[in-house]
């Protein structure tokens, strides 16, 4: 995949993540409803083997719905994979091609309004790497090397 390929495959996942999480979760998640979300998710799949932090997937939905300044939290190399993971946990495995033709469709509609608004609000936010690191903060398994 070339680099403009690699981009709207990301643009194109990225508004199917929102679709999903909208339709999971509505526009503004309810605080209780999403920590139930993300302690499944770590019951899950954390394992001391694995580097799956299940608060960046929270992150990534809490993003999508408008608290883009999580989104610099999470290295963007691993968005993708959070986003799979979340839809992953909600999309019913047994969707039938009808259904996923709508959610395809419903993230190729959102594109065009939704994007635009987010990638100004993401733009807007600092690069991780561009601050100072969080005195406070530990680092999540995998992250050990960065201390």
């Amino acid at each position: 995949m070339d680099a403009e390929e690699s981009r709207a495959h990301l643009m194109f996942v990225t508004r199917l993540f929102a679709q999903v999480v909208f339709d999971h979760f509505g526009t503004h998640p309810d605080p209780q409803d999403l920590a139930e979300f993300t302690k499944s998710m770590h019951d899950k799949r954390f394992s001391e083997d694995d580097a799956f932090v299940a608060m960046r997937a929270e992150a990534l939905v809490r993003g999508v719905c408008g608290e883009v300044q999580f989104l610099a939290e999470i290295p963007y190399g691993e968005h993708l994979g959070y986003m799979w993971a979340v839809m992953n946990e909600v999309v019913d495995p047994d969707i039938s091609d009808a259904e996923l033709s709508e959610r395809f469709s419903k993230a190729e509609e959102l594109g065009g309004t939704w994007t635009s608004g987010f990638l100004t609000r993401l733009s807007a936010t600092e690069c991780k790497a561009d601050r100072e690191p969080n005195p406070n903060s530990g680092t999540g398994p995998g992250e050990e090397h960065l201390a």
